[in-house]
């Protein structure tokens, strides 16, 4: 995560909020919009949401591949 640029970020907080169901700001610093998703995935982790867990995936792969 440390690595990707504040606007890749940024996307990746778009297709949380649109395949995911979160809503999450895509305002703040770089290090907030970081750990916002750190502890979303955290979460779902421990709660064993796969689904959710297995399309967050998804989006950050994307989102690295391509940049969209």
């Amino acid at each position: 995560m440390r690595r990707n640029t504040v606007d890749r970020l940024k996307q990746t907080l778009g297709g949380l909020n649109d395949e995911c169901g979160t809503h999450f700001s895509k305002s703040g610093k770089k290090q907030d919009i970081i750990d916002r998703i750190m502890t979303t995935f955290d979460a779902w982790r421990q709660a064993n949401n796969v689904e959710k867990w297995e399309k967050a995936k998804a989006i950050i792969y994307q989102v690295r591949n391509s940049g969209t």
